[in-house]
């Protein structure tokens, strides 16, 4: 069986951000680990890899790169 809250969520393609999505029904752990799946994200710079992916891959609609706004998770 799988723990769903062990994971802590998924995130969530399309934005030009960082969004991460747990399970509604998560306790304090599984939103402890969502934290911990949008920290790391941030950290490895997800949003910018996957555009760039995209962009190598000619799979972007615009040549937009993504948001330099500040990220909600503070780097530490």
């Amino acid at each position: 069986m799988i723990d769903p809250e062990s994971a802590g969520g998924a995130y969530l393609l399309g934005l030009r951000r960082l969004g991460v999505v747990p399970h509604g029904r998560f306790s304090r752990r599984g939103i402890a680990q969502a934290i911990r799946l949008a920290a790391r994200a941030t950290e490895d710079d997800i949003v910018g890899r996957t555009h760039a992916a995209l962009g190598a891959a000619h799979a972007l609609r615009r040549g937009r790169e993504p948001s330099a706004a500040p990220s909600t998770v503070s780097a530490q």
